[in-house]
């Protein structure tokens, strides 16, 4: 089993939360975190996760303890009203968050997992030093105490548990070397290992805007097609505006990206390839402008205004879907022994109220610079003056 904060991680982009249908609340069953709830109540947790990340909670005005129990509460409400998540789990998942370091501001503070003489198990919210003091595990890099401490997966930190943080708290690796006439100790502290698994992929579209969208995976959607270039995978809820007006382009994100193998992304190691292609009614060749081979390794990728053309009354017909194929490839981590294979991620989004036709983007292939009579009898002759990122 990997990791407790990573369990949720396959839920992550199956659900788009501006789209989903209202789904009808489960009938009052007692909530059963390891069978029948437990898919929902992992796939809620992503949604916290991404709506009220931890780290962004800081204590500071307007991100603090109840700011964030308030955001959490809305997350599990939502999850009750669109997906079907059975209303006793609402109970457990709110106790989870209630015992954590989020909206505290304090960087010394972690989960304590403490074992009586008795057997007695807890967990409480502790700086280092006195869980210590009192003989406790300290969880390290764990926001709550069901992240660090619920061992066998039931919502609840007990004696049913291993009285010890899950998975163990960080090493330390030391060597030494000595001469006649110097002695030298050297550590180094590797990244914690929790898994080795391949990256989960996260895509965002305009994060912090009114027009943010969770991209889908394959199989949970109808308008999803199989993960190929062909087919394309999911299509995006919304067009992409491709006009500029009072935005600056289009931006997906794919820094939330899951590393199955450390148990901070702090110390995540990955790689990423973007990559656009044309349907394959036109070919299925991949995109090739200057913008996109100046972002294609980055995390983020912006769309420029007027960054690519409409597919719309051209020869792809009624597939007027651009494909993206993002990859992400993890880079080889120190006491690791196989890294583990990418993640390839495909979707699919229609560009509208764009500038660049196509008959243009064709003659901007041959004069980056659009200074022949062919690609400006093809395009606006201004161009490249307008839209720069186009041209080289």
């Amino acid at each position: 089993m990997k990791a407790n904060s990573n369990r949720f991680r396959s839920f992550l982009v199956a659900f788009v939360l501006i789209a989903a249908a209202a789904a009808p609340a489960r009938a009052a069953e007692p909530c059963d975190p390891t069978f029948l709830d437990g898919g929902l109540m992992e796939s809620t947790r992503g949604w916290i996760d991404l709506a009220c990340p931890c780290a962004q909670y800081d204590g500071s005005d307007g991100k603090g303890r109840a700011e964030f129990k308030r955001c959490v509460a809305g997350q599990i409400n939502l999850a009750i009203e669109r997906e079907g998540l059975n209303k006793t789990c609402k109970g457990l998942l709110k106790k989870m968050y209630a015992t954590s370091v989020c909206g505290i501001g304090s960087d010394e503070l972690a989960p304590c997992v403490e074992q009586s003489a008795a057997g007695k198990v807890r967990c409480k919210i502790r700086t280092a030093t006195d869980c210590q003091e009192r003989s406790g595990d300290v969880c390290f890099n764990r926001p709550t105490c069901i992240d660090g401490a619920d061992t066998n997966g039931d919502y609840a930190v007990d004696a049913n548990d291993s009285g010890v943080c899950f998975p163990p708290p960080p090493t330390t690796s030391t060597t030494s070397t000595t001469s006649t006439t110097t002695s030298t100790t050297t550590t180094t502290t590797l990244p914690l290992l929790c898994g080795d698994g391949s990256p989960d992929i996260v895509v965002e579209i305009d994060r912090g805007t009114d027009f943010y969208e969770l991209v889908r995976e394959e199989g949970f959607w109808p308008d999803c097609g199989m993960q190929t270039p062909s087919a394309g995978g999911c299509k995006t809820v919304a067009d992409l505006d491709g006009s500029g007006d009072d935005i600056e382009g289009q931006f997906l994100y794919a820094d939330r990206t899951i590393d199955e193998r450390v148990c901070s992304q702090v110390n995540a190691a990955l790689s990423y390839q973007w990559e656009i292609l044309f349907p394959s009614t036109l070919q299925g060749g991949p995109v090739q402008m200057p913008w996109l081979t100046a972002h294609a390794n980055s995390p983020v990728l912006k769309i420029p205004p007027s960054g690519l053309p409409s597919l719309e009354d051209t020869d792809a017909g009624t597939d007027t879907y651009w494909r993206v194929r993002l990859t992400v490839t993890p880079l080889p981590l120190d006491g690791e022994e196989i890294t583990p294979a990418p993640t390839v991620l495909y979707f699919r989004f229609r560009y509208l109220q764009t500038e660049l036709t196509l008959w243009c983007y064709i003659g901007l292939l041959y004069d980056r610079d659009c200074t022949g009579p062919d690609c400006q009898s093809r395009c606006n002759p201004q161009h490249c003056e307008l839209y720069p990122e186009n041209c080289e």
